[in-house]
């Protein structure tokens, strides 16, 4: 039973990852390498923000603003400064890592006895109240792109030339996507400080290969043209590979250990580009 509530807890967390890999990934086509920063800046700014007396409620909103900050200073790179996306996420990247030691003050901080919004030690309420925050992204995320401005972004993610047809500009577009995917990774950051009850300045690392693993899963198992089923498979996905590295892990006959969860994930996304290539 423990470990199913391992896998709801880091599959639900990094179902927020899967959605806002899937904004940048599917909407605009911007490989947002400063995730990896955001994450941890996330986890950061909720505990300065609770050191401050904010509350873990109010601090993981916080969370949420500073991700979506360090989002559109990404986008600001790239649009105004012309610095390519991929490189503009690399740089951003490299800056939050100090940025979130000097946040910090150290590498690695315990959260012994802090208020979270998991305020239970039940494993079966923390799950639910996980739920309902990702859940709630999901709904927020799906009413909004089935909106007129939500389509119009849409078209301007594939085609800026049509979007400005529609009154959006690409670099409102760029900007709205990135700020929107930054924040949910971030507020996903401080979910998971709070849920493992520590903060490490490497605990950004790979996320966005978390995410694209998570979004290329989701669609392999139901392809769809519905925007809101393609953000729900995103959170799929992310269930789906927790589940698949946590039983790979545990599972003795096959003699892996905790090191081996990267060659996991690269075994594990080779196989799904390889398949896809094919199609």
């Amino acid at each position: 039973m423990e470990l199913i509530y391992g896998v709801l807890e880091q599959g639900l967390i990094f179902g927020l990852v899967g959605m806002a890999i899937f904004l940048t990934l599917r909407v605009i086509d911007f490989p947002d390498m400063g995730v990896n920063g955001t994450f941890t800046l996330g986890a950061a700014v909720w505990y300065i923000s609770l050191k401050m007396h904010c509350g873990p409620y109010v601090s993981s909103i916080l969370a949420f603003f500073a991700g979506v900050l360090a989002g559109y200073i990404t986008a600001a790179l790239n649009l105004f400064f012309n610095i390519r996306s991929l490189l503009a996420g690399i740089i951003m990247m490299i800056a939050f890592y100090s940025v979130n030691i000097r946040l910090m003050g150290r590498p690695n901080i315990p959260l012994i006895d802090l208020p979270t919004v998991f305020y239970t030690q039940d494993p079966t309420i923390k799950i639910a109240i996980l739920a309902c925050i990702v859940f709630g992204c999901f709904i927020l995320l799906s009413v909004f792109f089935l909106s007129e401005i939500g389509l119009a972004v849409r078209v301007s993610g594939h085609n800026y030339m049509l979007g400005e047809t529609y009154g959006i500009s690409r670099a409102f577009t760029v900007c709205l996507v990135m700020s929107l995917s930054n924040g949910m990774v971030a507020l996903s950051g401080a979910l998971l400080a709070q849920m493992q009850g520590f903060i490490d300045v490497n605990m950004g690392n790979n996320i966005l290969i978390i995410g694209l693993i998570s979004v290329i899963i989701g669609e392999k198992i139901f392809s769809s043209r519905k925007v809101y089923v393609m953000i729900f498979m995103s959170i799929v996905g992310a269930l789906i590979y927790k589940t698949a590295v946590i039983f790979a892990l545990f599972s003795s006959d096959l003699g892996l250990q905790s090191s081996d969860i990267y060659i996991i994930t690269a075994v594990m996304m080779i196989s799904m580009m390889a398949k896809t290539s094919k199609t």
